[in-house]
């Protein structure tokens, strides 16, 4: 639920939906809460992974929401088709569920790839933030750095360290050609009901992340 993905769950509490949410990170959490609460909203977040997300969220949704390249940290076919029956395992019967992830079909491949993250600022301070992406066959590693202007010593002008590092799996932009979500393809079997109500979410996701 990092990032955009907290972002979703705000956007969709804001319009009267009832949400739940979930990330490993519990500082994730702790800064998912304070924005609910800054924008007065009511979203039951809690710590949990989503290879057990039946087993802590229970069943009976109507959607389960797994956007901004989620699923990727899974590693293996055994985790991604654990988390693929534990998010139908959640559904009500006729539900949906709407998976987004990066289309690395359309990424350059190779080692020492930076990926500029943008600029931040806060509390008077001003960040440069950056990915790079080491491939290797069907994975690839990724280290999130983090420039501070604020210097460490007189004679700096700036530092750097390194934030986090991870390793991500490979997937294609359409999971149906992945063997393990073949295997749950019932996920995408939506009829034309259900096909709008989860474009109408898609899309207000998207202009969530215009205002939020």
């Amino acid at each position: 639920m990092r990032g955009r993905a907290r972002t979703q769950a705000l956007a969709l509490a804001g319009r009267g939906y009832s949400v739940v949410g979930s990330d490993l990170s519990t500082k994730e959490i702790e800064r998912a809460h304070l924005e609910a609460c800054l924008r007065i909203l009511t979203v039951d977040f809690k710590v949990a992974d989503m290879r057990t997300a039946h087993e802590e969220h229970g069943t009976g949704y109507d959607l389960v929401i797994s956007c901004d390249n989620s699923v990727p940290h899974l590693l293996s076919d055994d985790d991604l088709l654990l988390a693929f029956q534990q998010f139908l395992e959640c559904l009500r019967p006729g539900g949906g569920c709407l998976i987004t992830v990066r289309d690395y079909d359309k990424k350059e491949r190779g080692t020492n790839l930076v990926k500029h993250y943008g600029a931040r600022a806060e509390n008077g301070k001003r960040y440069v933030l950056f990915h790079v992406w080491d491939f290797a066959s069907d994975h690839y590693d990724l280290s999130f750095f983090v420039i501070d202007r604020t210097p460490l010593r007189p004679d700096a002008n700036c530092w750097l360290r390194e934030r986090e590092a991870a390793r991500r799996r490979v997937l294609p932009a359409h999971l149906g050609r992945h063997q393990a979500c073949e295997q749950v393809a019932v996920l995408a079997r939506q009829n034309a009901a259900q096909k709008r109500t989860v474009a109408a979410v898609a899309r207000w996701i998207a202009e969530a992340a215009v205002h939020l």
